[in-house]
């Protein structure tokens, strides 16, 4: 099959689907009895079954729930499985004020850390805004970013098998880095 007829069939099968999932909501009725297994998948995400028919809560839903929540145990009438949604819900809002705090404190020394930086970069590599220089820099630094948070998240569910495991990466990505940068000290490209 060419590009085209591929393109075709997809944008087919994709409309086909999206048609079936507006027509199911706009007719408040199941989906029909000749509808195939991907109609009724819609976007391709399944759906859960629940109150929220698989779709994430927002904060403001997980807030309301909580204090509706907190107001049924003050009153003594939770229940076994609400009292377990509602210790979820603590455990969701510790994770999310521990990673709220080491966020800002991150971004209170971010100037300070990219200074010291920036002095030790001029006083070891020869011209550092060459391209190349400045391309292993980036690369390197948006790698620490993207570790040093899955490290910040690992940390706040409390994985220490993750935080060993990232511990590992971050361990290979500044070896590499440190032979990145022996190699531009040399005047050499990477």
């Amino acid at each position: 099959m060419s590009r085209l007829a591929i393109s075709a069939a997809f944008v087919v099968a994709f409309s086909l689907s999206g048609f079936a999932a507006a027509q199911e909501k706009a007719t408040g009725q199941g989906p029909s009895p000749s509808a195939t297994a991907g109609d009724l998948q819609g976007d391709g995400a399944s759906k859960a079954e629940g109150p929220h028919k698989g779709k994430r809560m927002t904060r403001a839903e997980r807030q309301a729930q909580r204090a509706e929540l907190v107001e049924k145990r003050n009153a003594g009438t939770l229940s076994a499985d609400e009292n377990a949604t509602l210790e979820r819900l603590e455990r969701l809002k510790a994770h999310h004020d521990k990673l709220r705090e080491t966020r800002e404190s991150r971004r209170a020394t971010r100037k300070e850390r990219a200074d010291k930086h920036r002095q030790t970069l001029v006083s070891e590599i020869p011209n550092p805004r060459r391209p190349e220089v400045r391309e292993a820099f980036h690369t390197h630094a948006r790698r620490m970013a993207r570790l040093t948070r899955a490290r910040e998240v690992a940390e706040a569910e409390e994985r220490a098998d993750l935080v060993e495991r990232i511990d590992g990466l971050i361990a290979k990505e500044q070896a590499r880095h440190g032979t990145v940068v022996a190699e531009l000290k040399n005047g050499g490209a990477p």
